[in-house]
């Protein structure tokens, strides 16, 4: 498929490479240190291991490794990766392993396929290499304890994010409905704590909780604690659908702030700060409203800003790329030949 949309280009080379890395940052760091400083950190890292290192955007970078040999060695060398990338950058870098790619035209799958990957960070957050092995998932009580897991629970309700509320819960539940060791007592309380955080999204009704609270100490199986809690959940998450209803405002809002601001570093943890979001749930709620990510909204309007100066101003390129929020030049002039096909100063001699 790659090779098709792509006729003009010897996309050959692609071939040998067996697996992709992705690596991502919560801040712009790839925009704001030059590539080749992260280059020399991969080759010190990979001593003579076959790979290419393409840089996305300001957030993202893919690795492609040639010759692989096993998951472990691949595990093994991005756990070694991670470590060097983050102090180079001075902030975490979340590293993310697809499965192996069976030629170009795989590439694409296995990147969505890393990216997925990396939505698990919500819930393991000093994990940093992914995805999480199913065998260090299980056994991740001692990290992901019960007070994380509540206090994720609180924060998705403050949040009003649904989709966080009932991933928390859904991982709480699964957690003790395989803790054979663990008393009745002791699990009925930890889901009346739940329990409590949850009814504090809904109209008050101490007596109603109250009732909840006795019949998790008086059931009999698990199972129907966990059908208990489901009710209450799905409760929750109709109120919540009902408290966002003015999302559309929302979206309207966010649109301006970047009208405003495309000239200054959009990270979306900054933009789910300023309009008391998570920054997953402010995320998906722009998809679900416009049909595009942020950062593509965000690239397409600093392009057009761009091309504005480039036609109306004389203004030197280096100084549009700086006035349209870009702090790396060569990725300011390579997100423009993606968009409109030219150079900046090919479009600007073209224009005039």
């Amino acid at each position: 498929m790659l090779c098709s949309e792509y006729r003009d280009i010897d996309l050959a080379f692609l071939e040998k490479f067996k697996q992709l890395l992705l690596l991502q940052f919560d801040n712009p760091i790839f925009g704001s240190i030059p590539q080749d400083h992260f280059e020399k950190s991969i080759a010190g890292v990979l001593r003579g291991w076959p790979h290419h290192f393409l840089n996305l955007n300001t957030y993202q970078s893919v690795l492609f490794l040639q010759d692989t040999e096993t998951d472990s060695s691949v595990a093994a060398m991005a756990q070694i990766l991670q470590k060097q990338i983050s102090a180079d950058a001075g902030e975490p870098c979340y590293i993310s392993i697809s499965s192996p790619l069976t030629g170009a035209d795989s590439i694409a799958a296995a990147y969505a396929q890393a990216e997925k990957a990396l939505d698990d960070r919500f819930f393991f957050r000093n994990c940093y290499v992914y995805p999480i092995p199913d065998k260090i998932s299980t056994s991740l009580e001692s990290y992901e304890d019960d007070d994380a897991l509540l206090r994720s629970a609180a924060d998705a309700i403050r949040f009003k994010d649904s989709y966080s509320l009932q991933k928390s819960v859904n991982m709480l539940l699964t957690k003790y409905q395989h803790k054979r060791n663990q008393s009745h007592i002791n699990v009925s309380y930890i889901l009346s704590q739940l329990a409590t955080i949850l009814y504090s999204a809904l109209p008050a009704d101490k007596e109603d909780l109250q009732v909840v609270i006795e019949r998790l100490y008086f059931c009999q199986y698990f199972e129907e604690s966990k059908a208990l809690i489901l009710d209450v959940t799905k409760r929750v998450v109709a109120t919540l659908a009902a408290d966002t209803e003015s999302t559309g405002h929302t979206i309207r809002m966010l649109k301006q702030f970047i009208q405003n601001h495309y000239g200054e570093e959009l990270s979306l943890s900054r933009l789910a700060k300023q309009f008391y979001l998570s920054p997953h749930y402010l995320s998906d709620l722009f998809i679900s409203e416009t049909g595009c990510g942020i950062n593509k909204y965000i690239k397409t309007m600093r392009m057009e800003k761009a091309k504005e100066q480039l036609l109306n101003t004389n203004e030197k390129i280096q100084d549009i790329c700086k006035s349209v929020g870009y702090t790396n030049f060569s990725y300011f002039c390579r997100s423009f030949r993606e968009t409109f096909g030219q150079t900046p100063e090919s479009y600007r001699q073209s224009a005039h």
